[in-house]
């Protein structure tokens, strides 16, 4: 089967997605189909997505195609992408547009529709009621314009969690839904053979109990909610240090002043962003993993997490229900006493935090690796392509 992935960018510094993309298309390679990956090019960016791409297990069994880029108005208006993408879909049997919002994609569904091939949408929870009221006004006349179309003629929408198929009914789009999660490499989130350099950076955590939170500074990771709540949790906790790694989008410094107003700055540690084997170094030497979401799709963060044996700490907005419902953690409110509550029960004692451990790699060993996801997207083309199966016309 000839398998296009469509993403606005392969660049890591749009989060999650360039990597989910990156991670399905390898792993349908791996089982034998022919996939490539369309993007813009984006200059001066290519030692970044070079370096993503270098993370992720069978690459080089992936074509990376990156196309240049046109001006976002003619990609609505005209349905006009890169010089390439018609031949792209018209060779493929099927195509997996990844994200929402990005006019690149509006041409790339519309191609597909032109050349009858099953077409899907991964949302990647773009349409969560939180995310719809962020911007909503230009969100609201996006539907208007192009996106409501867009959405309605996919062959289906791939939803990232069960919560996301319920979350999107007020919309009233029609296309049907596929709920398919995200997922990790088993071999990938084994502990470091050598020393990965993460502790020779920062001596100074070498021997802490770290509490981890490991996503983008941005508003919708709930930063705010997480330095309040690990405050509280602070005063009868003095041997727990929490770690903040990640990019910064806006949030670092209403997190610092926080931080430094309930006097914790000594408990509190920044370290920017932490990619390859040292932030698999540094998921194994903490303790808990926490995310405070406003929302999230279906985090790659806390799966990695799970399948490094952290118990977790997350929001209900993460829409991940299995942590609580496999004993690997603690799903909660974003009220503070409620998380700093849970941060206790975690830290209680060692034998609590061992069964969490035991529980996150299981659940995530059965039911979350890259291989599965793509036997599962593999299963939903199959259905969309009929008895006839790929043509590649």
């Amino acid at each position: 089967m000839r398998i296009l992935h469509i993403s606005q960018s392969m660049d890591p510094r749009w989060g999650g997605p360039p990597k989910i993309t990156a991670c399905i298309a390898s792993s349908q390679a791996a089982i034998g189909h022919e996939v490539s990956i369309a993007a813009r090019a984006e200059q001066g960016r290519e030692d970044s997505i070079k370096a993503l791409l270098g993370t992720i297990p069978g690459m080089d069994k992936v074509a990376m195609e990156l196309l240049e880029p046109v001006s976002p108005l003619r990609e609505i208006l005209s349905y006009k992408a890169g010089d390439g993408l018609e031949e792209l879909v018209r060779s493929s049997d099927v195509v997996h547009i990844h994200n929402v919002w990005d006019p690149f994609n509006i041409p790339a569904a519309k191609l597909a529709r032109k050349h009858s091939k099953p077409h899907y949408i991964l949302l990647n929870g773009m349409l969560d009621p939180w995310c719809m009221n962020e911007k909503r006004l230009k969100k609201n006349i996006l539907m208007k314009l192009r996106w409501r179309e867009f959405l309605d003629g996919a062959t289906a929408l791939h939803c990232g969690n069960r919560d996301e198929i319920e979350l999107i009914k007020p919309l009233g789009l029609t296309a049907p839904r596929e709920m398919i999660p995200n997922g990790v490499f088993p071999d990938e989130i084994a502990p470091p053979t050598e020393d990965a350099g993460f502790f020779k950076d920062h001596p100074e955590l070498a021997d802490l109990k770290i509490m981890l939170f490991m996503s983008r500074l941005h508003h919708k990771k709930g930063l705010d909610h997480l330095a309040e709540s690990f405050a509280i949790f602070a005063r009868d906790n003095d041997d727990v240090h929490l770690v903040v790694a990640g990019p910064e989008e806006g949030s670092g410094d209403d997190f610092r002043a926080r931080i430094s107003r309930h006097g914790i700055d000594h408990r509190v540690h920044m370290v920017g962003p932490v990619y390859g084997p040292q932030k698999w170094q540094l998921l194994h030497a903490s303790e808990c993993f926490v995310l405070t979401s406003h929302q999230e799709g279906f985090s790659v963060a806390i799966t990695e997490a799970l399948g490094c044996s952290l118990p977790c700490l997350v929001s209900s907005g993460c829409h991940y229900p299995e942590v609580q419902e496999a004993g690997a953690g603690r799903v909660t409110s974003l009220d503070h006493q409620e998380i700093a509550s849970a941060m206790h029960e975690i830290f209680q004692d060692e034998s609590t935090r061992q069964e969490m451990a035991r529980a996150a790699n299981d659940l995530v060993m059965s039911r979350f690796t890259w291989p599965k996801v793509a036997e599962q997207t593999v299963a939903i083309y199959e259905k969309a392509l009929g008895p006839e199966g790929a043509t590649g016309n």
